[in-house]
């Protein structure tokens, strides 16, 4: 009965020792099923944010295939490893031909002389760069791009990407190239009516023959002035003029033109002298010529100051 007895707790501490081991497997698995659900939780999380970057993704995706801008997009040093529909559309290469005819970096595939110091530029401030290129299509055909190159920056701080998009700007550079044509026509024009208008000037030595003392202060605020001085020797007379006509520029220069040329048909033609009489025949000739006597809706009432000395 005794021995019986032992054998009986030896079992029955053997079933605790048993239900024991149980209790903490029991335990674990609990612990286990806790970081599997947790687990199963964040890999849920992570499955929507990601469902929801690949949304954003298909979206600039679609805008970056449809857009008539090119993109590219670089690694961090500048290497190509994307190009839209829209490069081709511009450009006419597709990637691999283009890639294998100019290289497969930004420094070589630009034609820009300062397409080094723009990427330097652009990475070393971390910020967008904008210039400007002359390029060649496939077709042969030159064209304008207007680049912005911008950097993608990282969660540590370290640029990632490098995105190039090119804006054809060909309609605008010639249109700039027509203006300056002009322009140049322009001012040709211009400076070509600056010596005529010079040449009824009186010289300076003209002045200093008659006025050893004098001096003249002459300078135009464009290249024609719109005002003029004057003389005129008729007899034992000496006539000085100093007119400011209304505007400037290139209208001011025809109202001296007209200036200039009634006070010489006054004085030089019918040897008018007297500076009253000068003035009075010369206010009826600017209306004259100007035609502001006549009832019209467009009436000129344009004139000139005038000093008047003999």
């Amino acid at each position: 009965k005794k021995r019986a007895n032992v054998i009986l707790a030896d079992q029955k501490k053997e079933i605790e020792s048993k239900n024991y081991s149980i209790m903490k497997q029991k335990d674990e698995i609990l612990c286990q099923n806790e970081e599997i659900t947790q687990q199963k939780e964040e890999i849920i999380t992570q499955r929507d944010h990601l469902e929801d970057i690949n949304h954003e993704l298909e979206k600039l995706s679609i805008v970056a295939s449809e857009t008539d801008n090119s993109v590219i997009i670089a690694d961090s040093e500048g290497n190509i490893e994307w190009m839209n529909e829209g490069f081709t559309k511009l450009f006419g290469y597709r990637k691999e031909e283009f890639i294998s005819e100019f290289g497969n970096s930004l420094l070589t595939v630009s034609t820009n002389p300062d397409i080094k110091v723009a990427i330097e530029k652009s990475m070393k401030d971390k910020q967008s760069v904008v210039y400007v290129s002359q390029n060649m299509t496939k077709s042969g055909a030159t064209i304008w791009t207007q680049t912005t190159l911008t950097p993608i920056i990282g969660k540590s701080g370290d640029i990632t990407k490098l995105v190039a998009i090119d804006s054809d700007i060909t309609k605008i550079k010639n249109a700039e190239a027509e203006i300056t044509k002009k322009n140049q026509q322009i001012t040709e024009s211009i400076n070509y009516a600056k010596l005529i208008q010079e040449a009824i000037l009186p010289s300076n030595e003209l002045f200093k023959s008659h006025f050893p003392d004098s001096f003249i202060l002459f300078k135009p605020k464009d290249i024609v002035s719109g005002d003029f001085y004057w003389f005129a020797e008729i007899g034992n007379n000496l006539l000085v003029a100093t007119v400011d006509c209304t505007g400037h520029g290139v209208p001011g220069a025809f109202m001296s033109m007209i200036g200039n040329t009634l006070l010489n048909e006054i004085v030089k033609g019918r040897k008018i002298v007297s500076p009253a009489e000068i003035l009075t025949e010369l206010n009826d000739g600017v209306g004259t010529a100007l035609m502001q006597s006549e009832s019209k809706g467009d009436k000129l009432n344009d004139g000139m100051d005038m000093s008047l000395c003999c």
